[in-house]
């Protein structure tokens, strides 16, 4: 991968995500609040002016004004869960579907908006953006039963392999390196993991265990 292609598709931590769903939810909320009226009033003009386009292609005629009213007051209560993150997964597709259909139903009379399309696309994006992350748990604990494994220090200068042997009750003591008794070595193991989960955590964000 090229050190471009790295700087555009760096991860990034939740909280951009998230700040950028407040911003773009709370215009959404300003421009469709801020036209309430309006949209009531165009959904009760003449039916000879409506043309329906996009999702609504498929309506022979406008709906009632009360089921318009329905649907602003749906659409501006998923757009208040869409900012406040609540349950995202159902709300932030809901509030994306809705905000679509209301625009597109817009749109059906008189004249086509463009300008509505970059709106919705963000919405659209955000809305089905993944609403939780899995949070870095780290390395599995620190062995407890007989075996033998080899670890490696989260510190890349430090070159220190640890060796950790166990051995069955009766057997010799495992040496370690500078003739360090077991438990420091496991000690120094354990030590190498959680500082290895802390730098995962950091690197995305999320808290460490």
């Amino acid at each position: 991968m090229t050190a471009r292609a790295r700087w555009w598709f760096a991860p990034a931590p939740p909280a951009r995500l998230a700040i950028l769903r407040v911003l773009i939810g709370a215009y959404a909320l300003h421009y469709l609040h801020g036209r309430r009226r309006m949209l009531q009033r165009v959904g009760a003009g003449d039916p000879a002016l409506f043309a329906p386009v996009g999702i609504v292609a498929a309506l022979k005629r406008p709906v009632s004004p009360v089921a318009l009213r329905a649907a602003l007051d749906a659409t501006e209560t998923a757009n208040v869960a869409f900012i406040l993150g609540w349950r995202h997964r159902v709300t932030g597709p809901t509030f994306a579907a809705l905000l679509l259909a209301v625009l597109t139903y817009r749109n059906s009379w008189s004249m086509i908006y463009h300008n509505d399309n970059v709106l919705v696309l963000h919405v659209v994006v955000l809305g089905a953006s993944p609403g939780r992350r899995r949070p870095v748990t780290g390395l599995p604990p620190c062995p407890a039963s007989a075996g033998r494994r080899s670890l490696r220090l989260a510190d890349p200068a430090d070159e220190l392999r640890v060796r950790v042997d166990v051995l069955p009750r009766g057997g010799r003591q495992a040496q370690g390196p500078a003739g360090a008794p077991l438990g420091q070595r496991r000690g120094a193991a354990c030590a190498g993991r959680r500082r290895r989960a802390a730098q995962g955590a950091a690197r995305c964000g999320c808290p460490a265990r």
